[in-house]
């Protein structure tokens, strides 16, 4: 006896065990495990955003930010602030700063460094240079 099943989109798998009837994928991918198919998902990341709509339509992504307008959500850009350089080795992830300068050497760049621009925002502290002369009696500090 042979058993016919019905294959309605011609992918290969059978209608009682396809999870995109109507949509050929032979692949059967669901990311987000809902129990249809990417290919025939209206969310294919399951985080509430059509696909249409969702700026990481492959990441499940609750904000859809995009810090640099270029049509990648931040959950998915690898390159937040569009400067150029990957966000694992940009030292400020969401602001443009292709120079890497990081004068106090804290690990984040200047650009984006709230007290590097606290300082160069202070106008008499701009041009202060401090030398500190020690010496086995005294200490002394000279500012410029």
């Amino acid at each position: 006896m042979v058993f016919f099943s019905l294959d309605t989109d011609g992918d290969g798998i059978p209608d009682t065990i396809d999870i995109c009837i109507y949509v050929p994928n032979d692949d059967q991918l669901d990311l987000d495990g809902d129990g249809v198919g990417d290919a025939c998902d209206i969310d294919i990341d399951g985080d509430g955003y059509n696909n249409t709509d969702d700026t990481c339509p492959t990441t499940n992504s609750a904000v859809q930010n995009d810090t640099d307008s270029d049509g990648i959500g931040d959950a998915c850009d690898d390159d937040i602030d569009n400067d150029g350089l990957i966000n694992e080795h940009d030292n400020c992830v969401a602001t443009p700063n292709t120079d890497q300068v990081d004068l106090d050497n804290d690990g984040l760049g200047d650009a984006c460094d709230s007290g590097r621009r606290a300082v160069k925002q202070n106008a008499h502290c701009k041009n202060i240079i401090i030398i500190l002369y020690f010496s086995w009696r005294y200490l002394k500090v000279f500012a410029h």
